[in-house]
């Protein structure tokens, strides 16, 4: 039987938290609590949970107060990104947009992010943290729209490197579900022996379904100035953005069945 998940949660209002932490260890989660972001960095340091839900508006110590301006959620995420990019962050807000400064962590490559409503339903949440386990990027687009998310961060890109994402965009279809899976571990900063390990591969099988994902994408014929991996990424981002097409957040759904303990 595989390990519980460890859940980082992080609220300076104490009932949500705790009624967070209990909505998750029913859900077979280990959780960790804080209310700041100075007592949430310790626990990321001394529990490397695989994933947290962060609050924007935290303290910055147990002894200050909230200031909604600050973000220091946003500060938080960045914190932990840092530390692993491999932790999962699920953003909430409960009033404000953000979404300008969400998109700014996804331009730094910054992968497995979610940015929910403060106060959506259990199960959106549950499906977004499952989501995000995966590597994915989850916007609620009652909080920002995800295709103007999107092209912004298109919009901000150098013309070369925007010339190879949209065109690996519109080539995506073409990856068999093998290829995609392969991708998407790829996105979780997975190496390729990792990778081998964990879908029972040989690690050369790995490297030519890699390659054959490159080439499939044009990503082969990128200059030195570019790195197939990293535009790999933003294309896998890109169309986490573009495809979203929730109704209720129906499509969370697909994220429900544990299989994030890969």
């Amino acid at each position: 039987m595989s390990a519980a998940i460890v859940v980082l949660v992080v609220d300076d209002d104490s009932f949500n938290r705790q009624g967070l932490c209990r909505y998750l260890q029913l859900h077979r989660f280990e959780v960790v609590e804080a209310g700041d972001q100075q007592t949430a960095w310790g626990q990321v340091q001394r529990v490397q949970p695989r994933a947290a839900i962060l609050d924007l508006a935290i303290p910055e110590s147990p002894t200050a107060r909230a200031r909604p301006h600050e973000g220091r959620g946003l500060l938080l995420a960045q914190q932990i990104k840092a530390f692993d990019p491999r932790i999962a962050v699920v953003l909430f807000s409960a009033y404000e947009d953000r979404g300008l400064e969400v998109a700014q962590l996804i331009e730094q490559g910054v992968d497995g992010l979610a940015y929910l409503l403060k106060g959506c339903p259990p199960e959106t949440l549950l499906g977004a943290l499952h989501a995000t386990l995966k590597g994915h990027i989850v916007i609620d687009p009652e909080v920002s729209q995800p295709s103007r998310l999107a092209h912004l961060i298109l919009a901000r890109m150098d013309p070369l490197e925007r010339a190879h994402v949209e065109a690996g965009l519109e080539r995506l279809a073409r990856l068999s579900q093998r290829e995609r899976t392969v991708a998407d571990y790829i996105r979780r900063a997975r190496n390729t022996k990792a990778i081998a390990g964990a879908l029972g591969l040989a690690e050369q099988t790995v490297d030519n379904i890699v390659s054959r994902i490159y080439e499939k994408l044009g990503l082969h014929q990128a200059g030195p100035e570019l790195r197939p991996l990293v535009l790999l990424v933003k294309i896998l981002q890109l169309s986490d953005l573009l495809q979203t097409r929730l109704s209720g957040f129906a499509g969370y759904a697909d994220y429900l069945p544990d299989e994030s303990s890969d």
